[in-house]
């Protein structure tokens, strides 16, 4: 971890403010779908406070299989909301179930699809599912991902276990417009979008582990948590690096043209030209340095 990129990276992040930082989650693929199918739900008469739970379930069973995509993240959660437009009101932990064995066949999870299988299966018959749904919203947030780990015999700092935990939160925040209370070291889900950002920004050195990007990216959340003298979650400053990797990796021809598009997007969700320029620099101020790595 470089300390000193740590730390431009998280004043970057801080001079947006935790509005605009939280104003990213909006851009994010699965808010958008839950946005929708709230109101698509409400549209098929059912009663939106009463199966929230259920909506939850739904995107925390998709978290456990958005891994090895035969597509893009917008394809995964668009297909998810054809397969519960196709099925229709979601009620019930049996809705839940058909629902996410529709989408198990779409083609954007044709790989490893026998894997991703078995994880389903796991979410509905180790009691899981049931358990959610019956419990919530009774129950505190660190005691779902502990279960959510434990019936999937998984790692809690696995990738999907922890992305399952953030769709929840953002659930949480399109239904109740509060986040969950989550511990502060949450790790980042490591991807290839969080992981190449990380090289980018300078954060991590060359050949980073899963663990080197969990430790830089959890310092530049504390970071910006000191800096704004308020805790911020990881989930939030995932939505950020997360979106700027992916833009970075269609907009990848050079420095200028990367920076140019992530500040075109930032300025898009709403933040200031000038703080949107300064945080575009800052996350490719390695790119020449990297650039021929395997980060693209």
């Amino acid at each position: 971890m470089h300390s000193a990129r740590v730390s431009a990276v998280a004043e970057a992040f801080a001079a947006l403010g935790l509005d605009h930082i939280a104003a990213f989650d909006r851009a994010e693929p699965e808010f958008e779908m839950f946005s929708e199918l709230r109101v698509q739900q409400k549209q098929l008469g059912v009663s939106l406070a009463e199966t929230i739970q259920h909506r939850i379930a739904l995107g925390m069973g998709a978290a456990l299989i958005n891994y090895r995509l035969a597509g893009d993240a917008q394809s995964f959660w668009s297909s998810l909301s054809t397969a519960v437009q196709d099925h229709g009101a979601v009620t019930s932990v049996p809705d839940v179930e058909a629902v996410l064995d529709v989408f198990l066949e779409d083609p954007v999870n044709s790989r490893s699809v026998s894997y991703k299988r078995t994880r389903v299966e796991r979410f509905f018959e180790s009691g899981f599912a049931e358990w959610l749904v019956s419990e919530y919203p009774n129950v505190e947030a660190v005691t779902v991902w502990e279960e959510l780990a434990a019936a999937l015999d998984n790692d809690m700092d696995l990738k999907t276990i922890v992305f399952a935990m953030k769709v929840f939160d953002v659930i949480e925040f399109i239904e109740h417009g509060e986040y969950l209370s989550v511990p502060s070291r949450v790790p980042i889900p490591v991807d290839l979008q969080t992981e190449r950002m990380a090289l980018l920004s300078g954060i991590v050195g060359e050949s980073p582990t899963a663990e080197d990007v969990i430790e830089a990216w959890g310092a530049v959340t504390e970071g910006v948590s000191m800096r704004l003298d308020r805790e911020v979650s990881v989930f939030r400053i995932d939505s950020i690096a997360w979106q700027a990797g992916q833009i970075v990796g269609q907009n990848k021809e050079s420095r200028s043209v990367a920076e140019n598009a992530l500040t075109r997007h930032f300025t898009g969700v709403g933040v200031g030209e000038s703080e949107a320029g300064r945080l575009a620099g800052e996350l490719v101020t390695d790119f020449d340095r990297v650039r021929d790595l395997d980060v693209f």
